[in-house]
Parts: structure tokens; C-alpha cells; sequence
């Protein structure tokens, strides 16, 4: 029995068109349109570092004033002085910061005074005054602690002061009763003792009446004190 032979170009024909089939679909299917493309990561690109947040520093109150405590605050000054004349000058005050660098304040003064004068008639007096007297004042801080150091500053001082004080009247040779007005300005340094600041300033009088006011010059020194409440 013979068998019809098959002839194996037919087949050949079969696979090479099958393999081109296979290969079209495959580059058919793995083609991406140029916009819808990845672009290739960058290796070299570098991410920018995100900023910090600037950090703020509270300036307002050279944080010496966060030290003593409050915005309120108390001290005052006194004065001792002996020969002639003698003086003994006790005044508190209390203040209040309405700046970082600003002080406020009010005060009160008790003075006494006792000295000898020489009238015209030759003779020697000796005379004892009692002062009593009432102030408003501002105080502005310098930062100056690079300069100076922890704790001390240097500030300036500005007050209005009227005073009750007993005077002698060469004129009529007798002692009299005088409201002194008492405009001041000056400044000073701070030196920082625990929570305490001692202040040594000398002002100036910008109304200085010789035959009336209780003081020899016109330029007065005080030593006092600041302490938060």
C-alpha cells in the first residue's frame, strides 16, 4: 500500500509565516508612544536640601529681664553722704518693663540734710531740712553684653521730680517752705548680683536753683537697686 507523500515546503511556509506573526505582536505590543514614555531617572540630579526653619530669638528682654522675674518690679536708691552737708537720701521706687528695653516707674523720697551756713550777720547756722518728694521716671536698657560681659549693662535715665523742701531766705534771714521742680537726666551701669541688679548713675539737674535746692551741685550720684516682683 503506498502513501501519498506530503510535501514539507507547505509546512515550512506555515512556520515561517507563524514565526512572523509571533514577532510582530510582540514589537507590536512592547511599542510605547513617545509621550506616554518614562524619561530616565537623572542620577546626577541632587534633591535640594529642605531649609530649616530660622530659629527666632526673644530679644525682648535681653533675657537678663526673664531672669529677675516679672515685668514688675521694685528697688530704688539711697544716699549717704556725711560732713557738710550731710545727707541721707532713701527713696523706693517700683517700675514696670513696657518695652524688652523700657522701664517705667514711679517713686517716693524721704531726704534728710543738715548743714551749717554762715549768715550775714557772721554767725553760723546749723540747719536741718526734712525733704519729702514724689517722681516718674524711665529707664532704657543697652545691651551691652558682648561688651561688658554676663550681667552688666550700661543704660540711660531720665526723671521729673518734685520735691517738698525746707530752704534758708538769706534775704529775710529766715527758713522757708519750697516745691522744687526737679527735671533730671543721666546714665548709668548695672552689675547683675543673683537676681538682683545694682544700678550706679549720676544725673544731672537741668533746674538747678542754687539758694533753693537742697543739693551743693547741680550733678548728684546714686547708688540703688532693681529686683523683679
Amino acid at each position: 500500500m503506498k502513501y501519498p507523500k506530503v510535501s514539507l515546503f507547505h509546512y515550512k511556509k506555515g512556520l515561517v509565516l507563524l514565526l512572523f506573526l509571533t514577532i510582530s505582536a510582540t514589537a507590536f505590543a512592547q511599542y510605547v508612544p513617545k509621550d506616554k514614555r518614562k524619561k530616565p531617572k537623572d542620577s546626577t540630579k541632587v534633591k535640594p536640601t529642605p531649609k530649616k526653619p530660622t530659629e527666632t530669638t526673644n530679644t525682648n528682654r535681653d533675657n537678663d529681664n526673664e531672669e529677675m522675674g516679672r515685668r514688675w518690679l521694685t528697688g530704688g536708691n539711697f544716699w549717704l553722704q556725711f560732713g557738710n552737708p550731710t545727707f541721707i537720701d532713701i527713696s523706693p521706687t517700683l517700675g514696670y518693663w513696657l518695652t524688652p528695653s523700657l522701664i517705667g516707674g514711679v517713686g517716693v523720697g524721704y531726704l534728710y540734710s543738715r548743714f551749717q551756713l554762715n549768715n550775714s550777720f557772721g554767725q553760723t547756722l546749723d540747719l536741718q531740712n526734712q525733704i519729702y518728694s514724689g517722681r516718674v521716671y524711665l529707664q532704657y536698657i543697652i545691651d551691652t553684653k558682648q561688651l561688658l560681659g554676663e550681667g552688666n549693662r550700661l543704660f540711660l535715665y531720665s526723671e521729673y521730680e518734685v520735691l517738698r523742701s525746707d530752704y534758708y531766705d538769706r534775704t529775710n534771714e529766715l527758713q522757708r517752705v519750697a516745691y522744687v521742680q526737679r527735671p533730671q537726666i543721666g546714665g548709668g551701669i548695672q552689675q547683675r548680683l543673683g537676681r538682683i541688679f545694682v544700678n550706679l548713675m549720676v544725673l544731672y539737674n537741668l533746674n538747678y536753683l542754687e539758694d533753693v535746692t537742697p543739693y551743693p551741685t547741680p550733678v548728684t550720684v546714686r547708688i540703688g537697686f532693681n529686683v523683679g516682683i
